[in-house]
C-alpha cells in the first residue's frame, strides 16, 4: 500500500546526550515547514509571540523569531535550534499517517491563511497556494513508473 505524505511534512533524527550514560539517544522529530514558517512569522509581532509560545514544543528551542526572544528566561533559549511545532496550522497532530496532501490542501492550508492575516500577514496568507501539500518525491515517482 503506498502512502503520500504532505510535501511539507519530515522526520528527522536527534541525537541526546545524557550525561553519564555513553549510548547516544537517537529520538525521533516530526517536522511541518508550513507550521514552522508560520509560528516563524507570527512570532515577529507582539501578541503573535504567546501564541507561538504555544504551539512550539518548547520555548527553549527558540533563541530568537524576528529579533524578539520567545523564551521567557534568556538562560532557556538555545543557540542553533530551528523552530520545532507540536503541531500542524490547523492545530492537530504532525505524524506521518495523518499528514496526508489532502489534509494539507482541506484543512492546514485554510487555517494557516486564516491565522496570518489574522496576525496582520495579507500579503503571505494571499500567496499560499497550496502547491506545497504534494509530495514532490511521490509525484516524481509515480511519473517516473509510467
Amino acid at each position: 500500500m503506498s502512502c503520500s505524505h504532505c510535501g511539507h511534512f519530515s522526520l528527522d533524527t536527534e541525537k541526546i546526550h545524557v550525561p553519564g550514560v555513553l549510548v547516544v539517544i537517537r529520538v525521533p522529530i516530526r517536522r511541518c515547514r508550513l507550521a514552522e514558517h508560520m509560528v516563524g512569522l507570527i512570532a515577529t509581532t507582539e501578541s503573535g509571540r504567546e501564541v507561538a509560545r504555544k504551539l512550539t514544543i518548547s520555548t527553549t528551542t527558540l533563541k530568537q523569531v524576528g529579533g524578539a526572544p520567545l523564551a521567557d528566561n534568556p538562560e532557556d533559549q538555545a543557540t542553533d535550534s530551528p523552530i520545532r511545532v507540536a503541531f500542524g496550522p490547523d492545530l492537530e497532530a504532525i505524524h506521518a499517517a495523518e499528514c496526508t496532501p489532502q489534509r494539507c490542501k482541506e484543512s492546514c492550508t485554510p487555517c494557516y491563511k486564516l491565522l496570518l492575516q489574522q496576525f496582520g500577514f495579507e500579503d503571505q496568507a494571499e500567496s499560499e497556494t497550496g502547491s506545497g501539500c504534494f509530495d514532490l518525491t511521490a509525484e516524481t515517482s509515480e511519473a517516473a513508473s509510467a
